[in-house]
């Protein structure tokens, strides 16, 4: 089992944000557990990784009591997702016609994805759950897309620098990945005068 946490830094001191996570092998692949805690609110999500693809995920966000939860399902470009808003079920299906790869969140499922990207050289869709803002429950977890794109901008062995484009990335950003492994080890970004950094440990057993 490999398993490690991402410390994140704000203008070079430590946050409260913490971000842990576990890969386990199973019979038909990897099932990868992450969960975040950040400013009184947590982010868990557990994912069942077959090959190279995501083919099911769940996510739980609580947030001062309050709990929305998501699960999908992916089946070729059929993807099902079903939601619990305070109780409710909510029940969503999406038909992807072009090749697209699956984010669950979290820092640990990034590193396959640029790698991907990177080898490809073209932009791919992405599907993620929804997270901008959690008091809108039509569209909190729901299923997103988004276009993405990576290119390496620094050769090393074995961690590269990527720059990593889409919706909430612009070629400033810097992510590390260790070519080997996939895991994506730091990563930085500017968000106006803010300068945030994050750093992975690791450890196996």
């Amino acid at each position: 089992m490999r398993k490690g946490f991402y410390i994140y830094f704000l203008d070079g001191k430590p946050t409260d944000i913490l971000e842990t996570w576990q890969v386990e092998p199973a019979p038909a692949g990897e099932i990868i557990r992450s969960e975040r805690l950040a400013y009184g609110t947590s982010l868990g999500l557990s994912a069942v990784k077959q090959g190279d693809s995501v083919t099911q995920f769940e996510a739980r966000f609580m947030a001062q009591g309050n709990e929305i939860a998501a699960s999908y399902e992916i089946c070729g470009g059929q993807v099902n997702v079903r939601r619990m808003v305070n109780g409710i079920c909510r029940e969503t299906g999406l038909a992807l016609n072009e090749p697209f790869l699956v984010f669950p969140l979290l820092r640990v499922f990034v590193g396959p994805i640029i790698l991907h990207l990177a080898q490809t050289g073209q932009p791919q869709t992405v599907l993620l759950p929804w997270l901008m803002d959690p008091a809108n429950e039509e569209k909190f977890l729901a299923p997103h897309t988004d276009l993405r794109a990576a290119r390496r901008v620094q050769q090393g062995n074995p961690e590269s620098a990527f720059s990593y484009t889409g919706e909430h990335y612009d070629e400033s950003a810097r992510f590390w990945v260790n070519e080997q492994t996939g895991l994506l080890t730091a990563y930085e970004w500017q968000q106006g005068k803010q300068h945030w950094q994050v750093r992975c440990q690791t450890n196996e057993q």
